[in-house]
């Protein structure tokens, strides 16, 4: 799912190449990678976003759940963003993490590349 201000910023790139990479990261997380390498020391309270290094802008992603007969795991992409603006972006998750159930998180933190987070 892409947030409004993910579309808003990627709409903004001018370069066809850079514009590229992120199509491609974006496929990369939908298929399931996901890297070892910690490319950002800023990361929220709970530990949910994700920040990954595209050139000099950073993508902030996040899992996320719906819940139909089972919870079904998907990806969340909130922005695509300069380093100065990444604190502020993760403050607001925080805020929305926050108001999460400990159930919901429990689910949330489970690990799924592939079907149904377990229900």
């Amino acid at each position: 799912i892409l947030s409004d201000n993910f579309r808003k910023s990627s709409m903004k790139l001018k370069s066809l190449h850079l514009r590229r990479e992120v199509l491609q990261k974006l496929v990369k997380l939908g298929g399931g990678w996901r890297t070892t390498v910690k490319n950002y020391d800023i990361t929220d309270a709970f530990q949910l976003a994700k920040v990954y290094r595209i050139r000099d802008l950073y993508l902030v992603w996040s899992n996320d759940l719906e819940k139909n007969e089972r919870y079904f795991q998907i990806i969340r992409i909130w922005d695509l963003l300069s380093h100065q603006h990444v604190a502020r972006i993760l403050q607001c998750l925080e805020n929305i993490f926050s108001m999460y159930t400990d159930d919901y998180l429990d689910h949330y933190r489970q690990v799924q590349t592939e079907g149904y987070a377990s229900s």
